[in-house]
């Protein structure tokens, strides 16, 4: 790979539920994307993901490096929950659907819009929601995983280009903080 492999250009293997990924990522000591971290079973599996990488790593002489490490996954937010629904209800149906015949089994159960939204409330595999329920879903993928080095949000089309603005906009001024480090001084000011 060293055509392809210098400092100016990384590099990173997607990896979903089997090892395949992370053992090859780590093999050659490159970027490991964790695309099914937010569904349950990628959720369930996701420090076994890092052990491959850290494993594979160790066998060929590279140093993992959780900074390398990519968890994904798709993210709508709102101020509101209902709000965060309503938005998506744009694209919603015919994404899910798509999924329920690339991934076995499907992702979501269900016909109408409300139904496939309720069995991804139960899932938790999309982010629906508030800033709030973000940052706790986000926490408990950071500590699940033992850490890891960026998130790294799945758009679709499931709203309309105002409302995909506005929930990346909710998720850089209300999220990021949390993890940037930049609303430590706020937080303590509170305790």
């Amino acid at each position: 790979m060293t055509p392809y492999s210098g400092d100016d250009l990384e590099l990173a293997v997607t990896g979903t539920l089997s090892g395949n990924g992370a053992r090859t990522a780590g093999k050659h000591g490159i970027g490991l994307l964790s695309l099914a971290a937010t569904t349950p079973q990628g959720f369930a599996s996701i420090r076994g993901q890092w052990s491959e990488y850290e494993k594979a790593a160790a066998e060929h002489g590279q140093r993992a490096d959780r900074a390398k490490w990519r968890c994904v996954g798709p993210v709508h937010l709102a101020d509101t929950k209902n709000q965060a629904r309503r938005d998506v209800e744009h694209g919603w149906d015919h994404w899910a659907r798509y999924f329920q015949h690339v991934v076995p089994g499907g992702l979501w159960q269900g016909d109408t819009t409300e139904e496939l939204l309720a069995s991804n409330d139960a899932s938790g595999t999309a982010i629906i929601g508030t800033p709030e329920e973000a940052l706790e879903r986000l926490k408990a993928l950071e500590e699940a995983s033992g850490g890891f080095g960026t998130f790294l949000i799945m758009t679709s089309d499931w709203a309309n280009p105002e409302a995909t603005r506005r929930s990346l906009e909710l998720f850089a001024r209300r999220v990021l903080p949390h993890f940037q480090g930049q609303a430590d001084a706020q937080l303590r000011s509170w305790s």
